[in-house]
């Protein structure tokens, strides 16, 4: 099958087929596979703009010419998968993603699969205080990452943050700091401010202030 070029070898042990994405791909090549950051982008996370460079996990006993990811605690030693699995993918980002970012994309997953905090740091394994605390900074009523990002931010600088307020004729809204309404949205720049945020404040009635 290699020979007709249904299978291409990647390296002892490992083939792809045909069709086969070509970041895993290389991540196998050079005596890993996809993850971190980058298998969070292959398994449809939502992910902050600037994160481009290939994240992977080395091997057992393996080297290459790309840096491996590294978590804060309890490596993972098996390798089963071309591309790790969320649980994993998210104990490496811990240390590639800044601690905001990283919250973020939990909340992002926890949305989505309706998981509990809990369910995921099993399915993490070891992770230390490090992560487990990321962890229980999560809320998976957050609707957007930016959102998340905005909230954590706020809270960081001692706010009360009240997460998807119901606001009478309007429903919903992102975010609540006393009377203070906050919508957000997200425009991506350059790598070190990615991600801002559009805040529409209400009081009687709410205004647009530009982003």
């Amino acid at each position: 099958m290699v020979e007709n070029g249904t299978l291409t070898r990647l390296r002892p042990g490992w083939f792809a087929l045909g069709a086969h994405d070509l970041r895993a791909a290389t991540a196998v090549r050079d005596g890993g596979v996809l993850g971190c950051v980058s298998a969070l982008q292959f398994h449809g996370l939502w992910v902050p703009s600037g994160h481009t460079a290939l994240h992977l996990r080395h091997s057992p006993k393996m080297t290459g010419k790309n840096a491996a990811c590294r978590p804060f605690q309890g490596p993972v030693r098996s390798t089963v998968d071309a591309i790790d699995s969320i649980p994993v993918a998210l104990k490496y980002a811990a240390h590639c993603l800044d601690a905001d970012e990283w919250i973020a994309v939990c909340d992002s997953h926890l949305n989505s699969t309706g998981e509990s905090v809990e369910d995921l740091l099993a399915q993490m394994g070891a992770v230390g205080p490090t992560v487990r605390d990321l962890a229980y900074r999560t809320d998976p009523r957050a609707q957007s990452g930016t959102e998340s990002i905005t909230r954590v931010r706020l809270c960081a600088a001692h706010f009360t943050v009240v997460v998807q307020p119901r606001i009478a004729g309007i429903d919903w809204s992102d975010l609540r700091i006393g009377k203070l309404i906050l919508e957000c949205d997200s425009c991506f720049t350059t790598r070190v401010a990615r991600t801002t945020s559009a805040i529409i404040i209400a009081t009687a009635a709410p205004c647009s202030m530009g982003g």
